[in-house]
């Protein structure tokens, strides 16, 4: 039996819905039904008896939210695999298209909006990862394209994380959105587009996203004002991810910015991962010096602990020699 046979039959609960066959369902009653499904399962949801132990015998909050959280991660996983499911079974209907639809209509739906973007970005990455319907992705691309304009541009409203998803999972590149532009007859480039939303970014401090979106749309305008701006604010693991990205020279300016700031530990990590042995010998052997003083210091002070332990215990030591002399006698 192949793989589309095999997908044909394969039955789950979300299939029970008229949804299975997306041949004639549109973008929202799509969601619609989705929504029905998640009630369903919520419903007929118990909570274990270890958890309604946890609630009973009134234990930190925290530990019964962890179970909570648990079994919600259990119940999403659980539907991403259903939806994928179905995705998969309508893999010549334009599954990518659809969810892209769906993602314009979501933010309409209040509180699930969130938490379905993400299910139905998640399961279309795993159906794309099939290379199934190659027409179906070309045209969704322009269509997630569209939708990132008018998320940028205020018209629709989807959270940070999940505008660099859409990015993420449609793939779509300068030249999509060039393309939507030129159709929609707006000025400018998809470039300097880009650029304004990730200025934007960078004013909220939101350098995450920001460094996601230069990096997908391969853009090299940010120097070293950018990173330092980064460093300032404590951001060191995004620094070290754009400073990848761009390459030695902007590694090494990194390097130095740790070392003056005695971040010995991970200037030389960065060093040693990337390669920077050669170039930037001075900054490894300052490096490697202060890190084995710093040792050296640990093992000082251990020995000082233990000598202060031994001071500490000598009258006891005294105490029971001469208790065993006092026995001997």
């Amino acid at each position: 039996m192949g793989m589309d046979e095999t997908s044909t039959n394969t039955q789950t609960s979300v299939s029970k819905h008229a949804f299975f066959d997306l041949s004639n369902v549109s973008p929202l009653v799509f969601l619609y039904l989705l929504r029905e499904c998640y009630a369903h399962e919520t419903s007929s949801f118990s909570f274990p008896i270890p958890v309604i132990r946890l609630l009973l015998l009134n234990l930190e909050l925290f530990e019964v939210e962890l179970q909570i959280f648990y079994i919600l991660f259990e119940k999403f996983h659980a539907l991403q695999q259903q939806l994928y499911l179905v995705l998969l079974n309508n893999s010549k209907v334009g599954p990518a298209i659809l969810i892209a639809r769906c993602l314009y209509i979501l933010p309409t739906f209040d509180s699930y909006c969130d938490g379905f973007s993400h299910l139905v970005l998640s399961s279309l990455c795993r159906f794309l990862k099939l290379g199934k319907n190659n027409e179906d992705l070309i045209e969704a691309k322009v269509c997630a394209a569209n939708l990132f304009l008018d998320i940028i541009g205020g018209t629709v409203t989807h959270d940070e994380g999940v505008v660099v998803k859409i990015v993420q999972v449609f793939d779509f590149d300068l030249t999509d959105i060039d393309k939507v532009m030129r159709r929609a007859k707006t000025d400018g480039t998809a470039k300097e587009v880009v650029g304004k939303y990730v200025d934007k970014l960078i004013d909220l401090q939101s350098y995450t996203t920001a460094v996601d979106m230069l990096i997908h749309f391969s853009i090299r305008e940010c120097g070293e004002s950018f990173l330092l701006k980064m460093l300032e604010c404590r951001q060191q693991k995004v620094a070290e991810k754009w400073a990848t990205y761009m390459g030695k020279s902007m590694l090494c300016l990194l390097v130095q910015q740790y070392v003056d700031q005695k971040l010995l530990k991970p200037a030389y990590d960065i060093i040693k991962k990337n390669n920077l042995l050669c170039t930037e010998e001075a900054s490894r052997k300052r490096c490697v010096g202060i890190l084995q003083k710093q040792e050296l210091k640990v093992i000082d002070s251990l020995l000082n602990i233990w000598e202060v332990a031994e001071v500490a215990l000598l009258p006891i030591r005294t105490k029971i020699v001469c208790i065993d002399i006092k026995l001997a006698c």
